[in-house]
């Protein structure tokens, strides 16, 4: 920090300079620490492709799945309803009544 610009009382400003400076110099450990990081994060990285390629095949097959049960499901309900409970073919008359003549 810069000092004051007043000797006493309010209304003075303070400033501060940074300055950033590039350099070619390399700190100890830090290129086989860099690498051996960038080596586990790309590991890791096509680990998690793999698993988000999985789960993606994973999810068609079971919508394809629940699909064609919903409409096998579907054509048994409509099936049921428009024989009555009846096998096709078969004439209402050959069924006998549970309840008496």
């Amino acid at each position: 920090w810069s000092s004051c610009s007043l000797q006493c009382g309010t209304g003075g400003k303070r400033y501060r300079r940074r300055a950033l400076a590039l350099t070619s110099e390399d700190f100890p450990g830090t290129g086989a620490q860099t690498g051996a990081t960038i080596r586990r994060y790309d590991l890791l990285y096509r680990e998690t492709k793999a698993l988000e390629d999985y789960h993606l095949s994973e999810v068609a097959v079971a919508f394809f799945g629940g699909s064609c049960v919903a409409l096998l499901g579907m054509a048994f309900v409509r099936g049921a309803g428009v024989t009555g409970g009846r096998r096709l073919g078969t004439p209402a008359a050959t069924y006998r009544s549970i309840a008496g003549p």
